[in-house]
């Protein structure tokens, strides 16, 4: 198992909490002590296809007094976190190349499984003209998308529309933008999921 440690100035080493699987990174709140601790995923000893098991990441907080609790589970797996001043996380994926959000975090539980999208697909990408953003809903959602470029700015904004459940097929015309890596945050209710796009 893996484990959390702290050093003091004069180089001895403490076990600060125990009992976590494979971390890969952490981020501290400034505000309460908190830290939050981000478990890659599980990996399965399967004989024909060992690997990291689908949605098996987990962030664990950890109190200053040692108690540990998840408050996000069911995504992944994932590579590194980030926290903000107001509470929200950041998580990268690693085999996807998505960034997802957890609004406040820090003071709620949350689970991949309460959003209400379960696939989300560019094609074609890289792409010189129309790029085809296709989603399934879990539920009737509001869903608004925007293009960020690399430096973050946003270069296209759509319209919220609501949606119902099943497949859609979204047309987002990036024709006029210049060659480079670009961004498609998609919100569906609050949930937010961000793909990357190249345009050529």
């Amino acid at each position: 198992s893996a484990g959390v440690y702290t050093v003091d100035m004069n180089g001895s080493i403490s076990n600060y909490a125990g009992g976590l699987t494979l971390l890969t990174d952490m981020a501290l709140d400034a505000n309460t002590g908190d830290l939050y601790v981000l478990q890659f995923g599980i990996f399965v000893l399967d004989p024909v296809m060992p690997g990291f098991a689908p949605n098996s990441a987990k962030i664990t907080r950890i109190k200053p007094d040692g108690t540990q609790q998840t408050v996000a589970q069911n995504f992944g797996p994932a590579a590194g976190i980030a926290l903000t001043p107001e509470g929200d996380l950041y998580i990268s994926g690693i085999f996807d190349g998505t960034v997802m959000k957890l609004a406040n975090a820090t003071t709620g539980f949350n689970d991949r499984r309460n959003l209400h999208f379960d696939h989300l697909k560019l094609s074609p990408n890289p792409s010189a003209g129309p790029v085809n953003l296709e989603i399934t809903l879990e539920k009737s959602a509001t869903v608004q998308v925007q293009v960020l470029n690399a430096a973050g700015q946003i270069v296209a904004a759509y319209p919220p529309e609501t949606y119902f459940a099943g497949k859609h097929v979204l047309n987002l015309d990036v024709s006029k933008q210049p060659q480079g890596v670009y961004f498609v945050e998609l919100n569906v209710n609050g949930d937010r999921l961000t793909r990357k796009l190249i345009i050529r």
